[in-house]
């Protein structure tokens, strides 16, 4: 007596794997079959104790297998994320970095393979914007990256003031270069203002006259002159030489003195005539037309189109 063969036929994913005869009653064996990306989990139906009496077959069970993905930081491990084979990596919130933008992953995140995928974070240097300014104005914008340095700038001027150096909003000096980091710095500009000297002259009658009052002003400042008296007889016409605004020293002597009502009809063409003293800042001037009455002798003088008498 010969007993009847059964066949046991496996397939995976609908393509016949491996097919073997077995006696009823006897016990089934089967290899394990592969599939990338997949991890083999059992057979449908599950494989019975004994082969029975008949011809049967066996699907192969799958279940996708999981694989990690590697998120890092400049080489340190950020985040790992564990993606089923074939499905879309979900990415991690972007990391930050001090002076730095998050610039995305590299390389670009996809869908998982069957080996596990590592990305690593990109960055964009951050740049900080440096105003030099006087006071609300300002002067120059220099942008650096994050972390680099900056030099001050040519000095500015400024009519009246000299530039003295740089300071914070605190009000401490800057000391450059200036290493920078994220926020944006602010530097004003110093100043001292200039200081002259002004000296007022009591006398036009000598070479040398004598100082009635000496004042230093702060540049841009006006001069206030000193309330002057002439001699007996003569008419105080005013101070040669007053600037509104010096900036810088300056000797102001008395117009003229003249004899009064006996000032010379003079009509300069420009119709405005004004009275210096002979000696003005300690260089004469020759005279080129002159005038005489009973008392007093007079001259016309000119120097570059101004004109004089005494």
């Amino acid at each position: 007596f010969r007993a009847t063969p059964y066949t046991a036929t496996f397939y995976a994913d609908g393509v016949e794997f491996d097919k073997v005869n077995y006696v009823a009653g006897e016990s089934i064996t089967a290899d394990i079959p592969t599939k990338t990306g997949y991890e083999f989990i059992g057979w449908e139906p599950e494989i019975p104790a004994s082969m029975p009496a008949e011809n049967t077959s066996f699907n192969a069970l799958w279940q996708a297998a999981t694989f990690d993905a590697v998120f890092t930081v400049d080489g340190e491990i950020y985040k790992t994320v564990p993606t089923v084979f074939g499905e879309q990596i979900a990415t991690p919130l972007a990391p930050s970095k001090t002076g730095y933008t998050f610039n995305g992953w590299n390389p670009a995140v996809g869908t998982m393979n069957t080996e596990g995928k590592t990305f690593e974070a990109t960055w964009k240097i951050k740049q900080t914007d440096v105003y030099f300014m006087d006071g609300d104005t300002v002067v120059q914008k220099v942008t650096v990256d994050y972390n680099s340095q900056v030099n001050a700038i040519a000095d500015p001027t400024k009519q009246y003031y000299t530039f003295t150096g740089w300071k914070d909003g605190s009000g401490n000096s800057a000391d450059f270069p200036i290493t920078v980091g994220e926020n944006d710095i602010y530097l004003y500009a110093e100043w001292v203002q200039n200081e002259v000297t002004v000296v007022f002259y009591d006398s036009i009658l000598t070479p040398f006259p004598d100082v009635l009052y000496e004042k230093t002003y702060k540049c841009g400042d006006p001069i206030e002159p000193p309330e002057f008296t002439p001699p007996e007889g003569y008419v105080f016409l005013g101070w040669a030489n007053v600037e509104a605004n010096p900036e810088s020293p300056i000797n102001v002597f008395p117009t003229a003195f003249y004899e009064e009502n006996r000032l010379p009809s003079i009509a300069p063409d420009d119709g405005y005539l004004e009275y210096y003293p002979l000696c003005f800042e300690g260089s004469y001037i020759e005279a080129e037309e002159g005038y005489n009455d009973s008392d007093n002798v007079w001259f016309l003088y000119s120097d570059n189109g101004t004109h004089y008498v005494g």
